[in-house]
C-alpha cells in the first residue's frame, strides 16, 4: 500500500489547513500566514532577530531548527498562539507551528553547541540546550529544550522539527515554565493534526 500524497503546491494556502487551529488555554496571535516560506513576514522577523544576535559559536546559529535559508522558496505556512500574560509583561507562553513542503531536514547539532553565549544590543544571554525524545521519535524528528538565561531571569525555548509525508512541520515553544513533557505534548498534537488532515 502506497502512502497518500502529502498536499500539493497548488498554493501554499493549501498547507494552512494541517497547521494547528487551537491550542487549549491560548488565543491565536498571528496568522495562519502562508506562501514561499522566505517571503512569509514571520520567517522575515524570525530571520533579522537572529541577524541581530553575535554568537560565540557561529555555527550553532540554526542548531535543531529549521533554517528558513535551507527552505526559503519552498511553500510554506505559520500560525501562532500564545497564554495571556497575569500582568503586562507580554505572554506567558506562546507557541508557533511552521509547515513547508521540502525534503530538507536539519542536521544533528554539533557537541559544541550544547552551550553557547549570544549578544543582543549588548546583552549576553547564555543558552544551555539538551536534547528531547519522545516516545516513537525516529530519525525524523528532532527536539531539543533549550534555556536561555540572562541577568539571572530564564526563558524555556522547546524546538521539535519532524517530516512527515512530505510536509516539515517546526513547532516552537516558548515560556519561563517550559519542560520536555510540554513539548513533547505539544508535539504530538501537532502531528496528530497532520495525520488526521493527511488522510
Amino acid at each position: 500500500m502506497t502512502s497518500p500524497p502529502a498536499p500539493t503546491t497548488g498554493g501554499a494556502a493549501s498547507l494552512a489547513e494541517v497547521l494547528l487551529t487551537h491550542v487549549d488555554g491560548m488565543r491565536r496571535v498571528y496568522g495562519p500566514e502562508s506562501g514561499a516560506f522566505g517571503g512569509l513576514h514571520a520567517t522575515q522577523a524570525g530571520m533579522h532577530a537572529l541577524g541581530q544576535a553575535k554568537l560565540d559559536k557561529p555555527q550553532c546559529r540554526f542548531a535543531g531548527q529549521l533554517d528558513a535559508r535551507a527552505v526559503a522558496d519552498a511553500p510554506g505556512a505559520v500560525v501562532a498562539f500564545a497564554t495571556p500574560a497575569a500582568g503586562t509583561t507580554g505572554p506567558a507562553r506562546t507557541v508557533t507551528e511552521a509547515v513547508v513542503m521540502a525534503g530538507w531536514f536539519p542536521e544533528t547539532p554539533p557537541m559544541e553547541c550544547a552551550r553557547f553565549t549570544a549578544t543582543v544590543a549588548g546583552q549576553e544571554i547564555v543558552y544551555v540546550t539538551a536534547p528531547v525524545r519522545g516516545p516513537g521519535w525516529g530519525d525524523d524528528t528532532q527536539g531539543f529544550l533549550t534555556t536561555a538565561e540572562t541577568d539571572g531571569q530564564h526563558t524555556n525555548i522547546g524546538t521539535v522539527v519532524m517530516k512527515y509525508r512530505g510536509v516539515l512541520m517546526s513547532l516552537l515553544v516558548v515560556g519561563a515554565k517550559v519542560n520536555h513533557a510540554d513539548v513533547i505534548r505539544q508535539s504530538e498534537l501537532a502531528l496528530a493534526n497532520l495525520r488526521r488532515v493527511l488522510v
